[in-house]
């Protein structure tokens, strides 16, 4: 089942997931970490806040070195300045 699970893609992950802007980044996370005991892997990964985070940073840094976007990355406002 778990093999199948994998293979499923996108139908296998949990709504917030599918729904999310980032999926096609992170692809759901890993599926280990998307465990919850008694109701099984459809669940976003415990990660999925530092990931997000992470990807938003990227992308800020990204946009300010290639000159394509904001200069501040919004997730981290509010902590000591640009990053």
């Amino acid at each position: 089942p778990g093999v199948a699970a994998r293979q499923s893609g996108p139908a296998a992950l949990a709504a917030d997931c599918r729904a999310c802007p980032l999926l096609h980044a992170c692809g759901g996370g890993h599926y280990a970490h998307r465990h919850r005991a008694g109701s099984g892997f459809r669940h976003p990964s415990v990660y999925c806040a530092d990931q997000q985070r992470f990807l938003h940073h990227v992308a800020a840094a990204l946009a300010r070195a290639t000159g394509t976007g904001p200069a501040r990355d919004p997730t981290t406002a509010g902590e000591g300045g640009t990053r």
